[in-house]
């Protein structure tokens, strides 16, 4: 009964030494250890990234200011519409507000800039109050 056990930790100690070195080599594989041919080998990429002068600029955010009932859009007065058309050509839209605004107001606005696909970035609080009425309709 002695032999049998000692017979089945070698086994195992063969085995787990295998399947680590085994786990070693495919690791460094990947990691870096290809051809250098830029032909999709080991690790290598398999396209090459554009040089930067042919990629997209990435659009600057569009900066609002909610101040009670009065819409500011990158520091000048203006509307919901013109806002929403701004914000929706960058993507994105860089949010903030005064005490003064209330509540139906933003989250109406903000509603209004998520369903035109607008990302909306917001500090503190305010970014609670986002959250709420993009994601449960608070």
């Amino acid at each position: 009964m002695a032999n049998n056990d000692k017979g089945n930790d070698t086994a195992i100690t063969v085995g787990a030494i295998g399947g680590g070195a085994l786990l070693l080599w495919w690791l460094l594989r990947r990691v870096g250890g290809g051809s250098g041919d830029g032909h999709g080998g080991e690790g290598a990429p398999t396209s090459a990234s554009p040089p930067d002068e042919a990629r997209p600029t990435e659009a600057a955010p569009c900066e609002v200011f909610l101040r009670g009932k009065v819409i500011e859009l990158d520091g000048a007065a203006s509307d919901l519409p013109s806002v929403i058309a701004a914000c929706r050509a960058s993507g994105k839209a860089n949010l903030r507000v005064t005490g003064d605004t209330i509540q139906g107001h933003l989250v109406a606005f903000v509603r209004a800039l998520n369903a035109a696909g607008v990302a909306i970035f917001a500090q503190g609080r305010l970014a609670t109050t986002v959250h709420d009425a993009v994601v449960s309709g608070r």
